[in-house]
């Protein structure tokens, strides 16, 4: 299997970034007339929020992170709130992202993550728990700081985010906190 703008593979596909991509007609769906192409590039994105969200299982009113305010970060933190979360926490490296998302309602609560990187592998783990922490020291809706997690939903792929999600919801293990990514 190959995918495009994946550099794990060899030759590398580039170009999922441009106005047009030649596929092969058998991999292609016509979209309804009623459907706007900008509609339509939103329907693998949303699909993976919402069966990310599904999966989870969630109780109403759980307290949620979501590290990532791009397209499917953005998307997780709407259909979590949709389907109940209390606050949604977004977590990302641009304070922009992050305050169009709590601006716009996708989330209730926003958290820039520190551009720090560890030179070894155990400085980083030691930064992901420094980021575990500080964004369980945000303050929740009720007041007070959210402390524990009910889940992380892990949208970008970076190491560190990953490991800071698994940090932020150990803290909350007895409660049966999970890690999505």
């Amino acid at each position: 299997m190959r995918f495009r703008s994946s550099a794990k593979s060899f030759p590398h596909f580039q170009g999922t970034l441009q106005t047009r991509i030649n596929q092969k007609a058998e991999w292609c769906y016509k979209l309804p007339s009623n459907v706007s192409l900008e509609v339509g590039a939103l329907l693998e994105p949303t699909g993976v929020a919402l069966h990310a969200v599904r999966r989870a299982q969630l109780p109403q009113g759980a307290t949620v992170l979501v590290f990532g305010a791009g397209a499917v970060g953005l998307l997780c933190a709407a259909v979590l709130k949709l389907r109940g979360a209390a606050c949604v926490v977004i977590a990302d490296i641009d304070e922009g992202r992050v305050s169009f998302a709590v601006e716009n309602r996708f989330a209730d609560r926003a958290f820039v993550v520190p551009m720090k990187r560890g030179s070894t592998t155990e400085e980083g783990l030691e930064i992901a728990k420094e980021t575990a922490k500080a964004i369980g020291e945000v303050e929740g809706k009720q007041g007070g700081a959210i402390g524990e997690v009910d889940a992380a939903f892990e949208c970008t792929g970076v190491p560190a985010c990953v490991h800071s999600s698994i940090f932020v919801s150990a803290f909350a293990d007895e409660r049966g906190s999970r890690v999505f990514c």
